[in-house]
């Protein structure tokens, strides 16, 4: 090729509406995700794009901080995890694109999905677990549930995350505002952490590497936004990521994974799926379903 032209389109129809006209040659996954509805109707229409879906490692979901009362509170964590439907996350936020899983994406490194589906909070809440949920409340000092803040940057996905967790939380007597804030303001609470509760992306990385998805939920890290703080889970840690031992290493990292299913950090809906479509004269175009990064163009051409 002799060059490539980027084009920012604001709005998923707009971008839509060029690749049907020819105006483009491709979507860029991850820049412009099509709903499952419109990628069945652009099938349909013109066959000869192609469409191809690829799990990522985001994870989508909202964070409490630890440093304010009453998500301190694990009796108050455990009762949210209780009220958490990933099924629902997944059907209104995604169409049912996204992908049900715990603190690692589903693979070589996760809880076995059919342990997982067992789990509170990851399995289909009853409402046995509502119940357990609201008694777990009480015994933390709140049998009425209580009123607390997400904080929320001011677009759509955002809105539309927190909305459903909102949503998940009354159910079990939690009222939720939605404290939407435009991004540079966002950005300063989220620093500082000045948020009861922030709906966010629990995980972004580019790889499925425990090392870089389990640092997150370090004491120390700066990416620990909630002030989440575990000595067990700080010690698990260390000791996985100096095993040369591939079994031994795997053992440590499902430990790790289920000591934060009883000491929840984080509420996940899902981990993200994205899309991309393109027409058939564009040649070796590959994307692998990382977060950024994701594709090259040096062997990219076109037939035309």
């Amino acid at each position: 090729m002799d060059g490539i032209l980027y084009y920012k389109v604001s709005d998923e129809a707009s971008a839509e509406a060029a690749l049907r006209t020819k105006g483009v040659d491709i979507l860029m996954p991850g820049h412009v995700n099509l709903p499952r509805s419109k990628r069945e109707k652009l099938a349909k229409d013109i066959p000869q794009i192609t469409s191809e879906v690829k799990g990522v490692p985001v994870q989508i979901g909202f964070i409490p901080n630890f440093k304010r009362k009453p998500w301190s509170d694990v009796r108050v964590r455990k009762a949210v995890m209780l009220g958490n439907d990933q099924e629902a996350a997944i059907t209104v936020l995604t169409q049912g694109d996204a992908v049900r899983g715990g603190f690692m994406p589903p693979g070589p490194w996760a809880i076995p999905q059919e342990e997982l589906e067992k789990m509170p909070g990851f399995r289909k809440p009853t409402e046995q677990d509502l119940a357990q949920a609201r008694q777990l409340l009480a015994e933390a000092g709140y049998p009425q549930g209580f009123k607390t803040t997400f904080l929320t940057r001011g677009v759509s996905n955002y809105i539309a995350q927190g909305t459903v967790g909102k949503d998940l939380l009354a159910k079990i007597g939690i009222e939720v505002d939605l404290q939407i804030k435009e991004t540079g303001a966002w950005e300063e609470q989220r620093r500082k952490g000045d948020f009861d509760a922030m709906v966010y992306g629990v995980v972004s990385v580019e790889i499925n590497e425990p090392d870089i998805i389990l640092s997150r939920y370090l004491s120390a890290s700066s990416g620990n936004y909630g002030k989440y703080s575990n000595p067990d889970y700080d010690q698990l840690y260390d000791k996985q990521s100096q095993s040369l031992d591939p079994a031994v290493r795997k053992k440590l990292i499902l430990d790790m994974q289920r000591l934060l299913m009883e000491d929840p950090i984080a509420v996940p809906y899902f981990w993200e799926s994205r899309n991309t479509q393109y027409w058939p004269w564009v040649r070796n175009f590959r994307w692998v379903g990382q977060y950024l990064g994701d594709y090259r163009f040096e062997d990219v051409w076109l037939a035309q």
